[in-house]
């Protein structure tokens, strides 16, 4: 406790009426017009009214400063008789400034509330505040009756209009939830997204918001959905939403800032972030956001603050202002310090200390590593000659468009990146030309019948591709590229190459630190982000983590998606809430006008099901490893990848024989019995089968052997029954021609319904459980107990060709119930999966309409 003392010295007043309080109102304000000013003998002072009187509102003016001015602070102001006016500021030192080795006293950031007249209290986290409105001005809020309660059901999404701006109206559970319609991220039309357990998902990118709160749960993108009021008055759903949020369709949560009042030492933070990309500002963010108010400090070795990276290769020309991520007031305002062009060389994990590469030392509590990657470069001869790029920075995709126009252009690598700069220059140089190992683009990620669509889509562009080659020199003439000359002997004219072969992790300077790190170069993490090293976490390219949706196998997954997931992973697990990644992989690439969607992690992956037409780029491929599907592809069949990755999200495994887009995502397509094989999907919808195709074998078999053995059967009976006829009492002579016509019919209908239920093309109309199931109420209730009478009453005269006739036709029957109850028990598991896949399909949320790409 510190307390500081302002002495005014002393001031003979005595005020008319009594003081009340220490607040500034309307009465203290009169009061103190009102005083009356005397001398040391008590009578007035000539000609001093006026100047004392001018004092008096000094001192309340600089009262209502203090106290205005000072979060923590205790005016007293003391008049008794002759007395000496003094102001008490009381000021509290945090716990966590004091003891700086803690970011708090029980190990989490201790937020503050900040009450109207500028006073804060700490809360704990589990009594977070609510974010208030930004728009208070009623004048800037609008209401509106969009619809009638039952327009929409339970499990619909409507885009309505209120004169001033749209909002998506949802109803789950028989609630409506109003928020923004667009993604806040690059705009995309929410109501085209995927509706699932309260939260929507973004046709395009990927992106959850909660409905409730419009709080974004999944990523890309840094800002959160406004949410509307909603009410509902005489069967009349009515939106109430400021013009200002209709207007902007995004929302930044509410942030902490820095509070601490004692001197910074600039060589030690708290939080230190080495870093500058998605997942080292999401991690500041998040903090933020949480409630953290100690210093954090991010580092980059670029000369921008954070911007949106993967627009260097889609939108070349973009200066750093145009792709920025957060404008420079926003640092300011949440006291999020950034350090531009600041190379960290060294970490010090037992005392804390980052050593950057100009020698400056900085302390750190904790740490996050969010390097990302760095670009391969060639290896050949010439490598160093002007104009060839490995694109890094906007100043480097700058000069190469600059460069390339109207010029020779030589990409090396079919890489994303690669691909995406011919795409972009390929309406602006002379000629663009791609050098590639593989004999297709994106192979391995996308597999060779998608690669090769996209191949052929380039080349209908003008970009010409040489394959199964690599470079063996550059050439030059007066210093600047000349020629490319490849290893199979071609030479191509080039002004300007760019180098796409890759990337490696930039975690070199991490080699003696201790930390954890892979034979490619990758840094280790647990599912909440964490080193090997206390208090030392790790998020990006530069990573390999536990993923849940391949049996939390550690992968390395560099999307600007993940990066997003890991920042805020990292953040909340730094204030110890103990928070495991789960996600599901989402990228896209956009080329020519088209965007290729991909959710899951495919690597591996040994076939590929196509589902509509490659040449027409209008598909979906779905990769699988064995009979599970891992990951999903899609050009113009929005918004299939995100209904994909929200099964995928969901913990729900889709199988290979599920696959089945254009009969409702899935719809039992099953292994098609063909010559023993089982054929690729996408063969096999062009191949029309001479016989039907089952869904299991075994029963169809028995089936058809049924088919031919009971006309023998009947015809044995029916003789046995003749012979021993006039042998039976009469009841018994009732009995057995009652059993034998109520088989016989019986028989009919129950192989008929087995039949229809065994015919694999009657899943999509989901025929087969009901008429499978009828086969098996048949052969339980009426066939078997009739059979085992006939085998089993003494009194029926048993003959040996009857008994033998019965015993063959009882064990076919059971080995029919076996087998169908296991196709049954197959087909309803199915069933259960396609009704899940399937509601994101149905309910007024769309139908699978090809679209172009807008974003």
């Amino acid at each position: 406790m510190m307390d500081m003392f302002l002495s005014l010295g002393n001031l003979n007043c005595v005020p008319s009426r009594p003081r009340a309080g220490l607040g500034v109102s309307q009465e203290e304000d009169r009061a103190a017009e009102d005083m009356q000013l005397w001398d040391n003998q008590g009578h007035a002072k000539p000609g001093g009214s006026e100047i004392l009187g001018l004092l008096s509102q000094v001192i309340q003016a600089l009262k209502l400063l203090l106290q205005h001015s000072w979060g923590l602070a205790e005016v007293m102001l003391c008049m008794d008789g002759e007395f000496e006016i003094e102001v008490k500021i009381e000021v509290v030192i945090p716990e966590k400034e004091r003891n700086k080795e803690e970011m708090s006293p029980n190990g989490k950031a201790s937020p503050l509330i900040y009450k109207v007249n500028g006073t804060a209290r700490h809360y704990h986290l589990e009594e977070h505040p609510i974010a208030s409105n930004p728009y208070h001005n009623p004048k800037d809020m609008v209401e509106a009756s969009v619809c009638h309660v039952k327009d929409l059901e339970n499990g619909q999404m409507r885009e309505v209009d209120l004169g001033c701006g749209k909002a998506l109206l949802i109803k789950e559970s028989g609630e409506f939830h109003a928020v923004g319609h667009k993604c806040p991220h690059y705009g995309a039309p929410l109501v085209k997204g995927v509706l699932s357990k309260g939260r929507v998902r973004c046709p395009w990118h990927g992106a959850c918001f909660n409905i409730g709160t419009g709080d974004i749960e999944d990523f890309p993108g840094l800002d959160s959905l406004p949410r509307f009021q909603v009410k509902i008055e005489k069967e009349k759903v009515y939106i109430r939403a400021s013009k200002q949020a209709l207007q902007t369709q995004r929302r930044t949560k509410m942030m902490a800032k820095c509070i601490s009042l004692s001197n910074y030492n600039l060589s030690s933070t708290n939080v230190l972030i080495i870093g500058a990309g998605a997942a080292g500002l999401v991690c500041a963010e998040t903090l933020r956001q949480e409630g953290f108010s100690d210093r954090i400090v991010m580092c980059t070795m670029d000369r921008h603050l954070p911007y949106d990276r993967p627009k260097l290769s889609k939108s070349m020309d973009s200066h750093p202002e145009q792709i920025a991520l957060r404008p420079k007031e926003f640092f300011c305002t949440y006291d999020i310090e950034v350090l531009t062009e600041m190379q960290v060389a060294a970490v010090d994990v037992k005392s804390k200390i980052a050593v950057f590469k100009d020698g400056f030392k900085m302390e750190y509590n904790k740490l996050l590593i969010a390097t990302g990657n760095m670009p391969k470069t060639l290896s050949c001869k010439g490598r160093e000659i002007e104009n060839v790029f490995n694109i890094r920075t906007p100043e480097d995709a700058n000069r190469v468009v600059k460069l390339a126009t109207s010029k020779n252009v030589v990409i090396v690598g079919a890489s994303f990146l690669g691909m995406e700069v011919a795409a972009y220059l390929a309406e602006r140089a002379h000629s663009v030309s791609v050098v590639e190992l593989e004999h297709v683009p994106f192979k391995k990620f996308f597999g060779e019948r998608v690669g090769r669509a996209v191949m052929k889509m380039f080349e209908n562009n003008r970009v010409k591709f040489y394959m199964q080659t690599e470079v063996s020199e550059l050439r030059e003439q007066d210093g600047k590229l000349k020629e490319v000359v490849l290893k199979s002997g071609k030479i191509l004219r080039a002004d300007v190459c760019v180098v796409g072969v890759g990337a490696v992790p930039a975690t070199g300077f991490l080699k003696q630190s201790g930390i954890n790190i892979d034979s490619k170069g990758f840094i280790v993490v647990n599912k909440m982000m964490q080193t090997n090293i206390p208090g030392v976490f790790a998020a990006g390219d530069a990573v390999t983590f536990p993923l849940a949706l391949r049996n939390n196998k550690k992968v390395n997954v560099p999307h600007w998606q993940m990066a997003h997931m890991h920042g805020r992973i990292a953040a909340l697990n730094m204030l110890a809430h103990g928070t495991e990644i789960s996600t599901v992989p989402y990228l896209w690439t956009a080329m020519f006008g088209k965007s290729i969607r991909y959710a899951g992690h495919g690597e591996g992956f040994d076939d590929v099901v196509i589902q509509g037409d490659l040449d027409e780029l209008k598909f979906v491929a779905f990769y699988t490893k064995s009979d599970e599907v891992v990951a999903v592809a899609s050009i113009n069949y929005d918004p299939i990848v995100s209904k994909v990755a929200e099964v995928l999200a969901a913990g729900r495994t889709i199988r290979k024989r599920d696959v089945d887009l254009r009969r409702g995502l899935v719809a039992f397509s099953g292994s098609l019995f063909i010559n023993n094989k089982t054929w690729d999907s996408g063969t096999a919808h062009t191949y029309q089968p001479a016989h039907e195709v089952l869904s299991s074998l075994p029963l169809q078999v028995m089936l058809y052997f049924n088919v031919y053995y009971f006309p023998v059967w009947c015809l044995a009976e029916g003789i046995m029954l003749h012979l021993k006829y006039h042998l039976l009492p009469w009841h018994y002579q009732f009995l057995l021609v009652t059993a034998f016509l109520i088989l016989s019919l019986a028989e009919g209908s129950r192989l008929y319904l087995g039949y229809l239920g065994n015919l694999q093309e009657k899943q999509v109309l989901i025929l087969q459980v009901p008429e499978l199931a009828g086969f098996l109420l048949l052969s339980f209730l009426i066939q078997l107990p009739l059979l085992l009478f006939l085998l089993t009453d003494s009194q029926v005269i048993h003959l040996p060709l009857e008994l033998f006739m019965h015993s063959l036709f009882l064990a076919f029957l059971l080995l029919e119930i076996v087998a169908a109850f296991l196709a049954l028990r197959t087909m309803t598991e199915q069933l259960a999966a396609q009704f899940y896949l399937r509601q994101f399909q149905e309910g007024g949320r769309g139908q699978l309409e090809p679209r172009g790409t807008g974003e």
